[in-house]
């Protein structure tokens, strides 16, 4: 695993987007759009014979009409350029603890979830879904497999998909997950907020350095590539 994508990795990853596409003059057309929605269900299973009522969450994606706005054909792509009136002083997620840097951060890596601006839910991000064990204190989340690492050429100015050593194009996994959480606990990276992680098992008896414990003890496990794990 590339070392230098991991050393901005935290629970959130890569996803460019500095450089915004605009369009100029938009028209409203009528089409068909797939709209995805987050929902929660009840069921029942069968543990150790009894029947137990276990919460599921679920992404449902249903196809209906809407009036959107499209581009116009001679529409040209521009680019937009944010005033944050001062450098980030960092853009390690580990360690921006200013507005500056976390903006720049929020706008360069995607989470697991997001919050809807208008609603306040939680929708989908990295994550497509999600469930829990019987007392809420494992959580399971399924991953997409199409948030692409890439890097920046300072020469030509243009951003390039990162490649692995036999040439492959490296997309976030469970596994940069995994290292992302341990990084940030880690009591050798001295993130201001690694407390915000002391809710996983382990977290904060591992950033404060008790005897005894290593990151291997720390809640967070990559199950595949797509399936990543919090203990409570």
């Amino acid at each position: 695993m590339n070392l230098q994508k991991k050393g901005l990795l935290v629970a959130a990853f890569l996803l460019m987007s500095m450089l915004l596409a605009a369009c100029a003059a938009p028209e409203a057309e009528v089409v068909e759009v797939e709209v995805t929605r987050v929902i929660t269900e009840t069921e029942i299973v069968e543990v150790a014979g009894e029947s137990v009522e276990v919460e599921v969450t679920r992404v449902v994606t249903t196809v209906e009409t809407q009036v959107v706005e499209v581009e116009k054909e001679d529409a040209m792509p521009v680019t937009l350029n944010i005033n944050w009136g001062t450098e980030p002083p960092a853009l390690d997620p580990s360690l921006a603890t200013d507005s500056t840097s976390v903006d720049v951060v929020g706008n360069l890596f995607v989470g697991l979830t997001k919050f809807n601006p208008i609603t306040g839910e939680v929708e989908p991000y990295l994550a497509t879904e999600w469930s829990t064990n019987e007392d809420g204190t494992i959580y399971t989340f399924k991953l997409r497999d199409d948030i692409p690492w890439v890097k920046y050429d300072p020469v030509s100015g243009e951003t390039m998909q990162m490649m692995d050593a036999d040439g492959n194009p490296e997309f976030v996994d469970a596994y940069d997950i995994e290292y992302g959480v341990k990084r940030t606990i880690n009591p050798e990276t001295a993130s201001d907020y690694s407390y915000v992680l002391y809710i996983l098992k382990n977290a904060q008896a591992v950033n404060s350095g008790e005897e005894g414990f290593t990151l291997d003890d720390v809640g967070v496990r990559a199950v595949d590539s797509t399936t990543v794990e919090f203990e409570l």
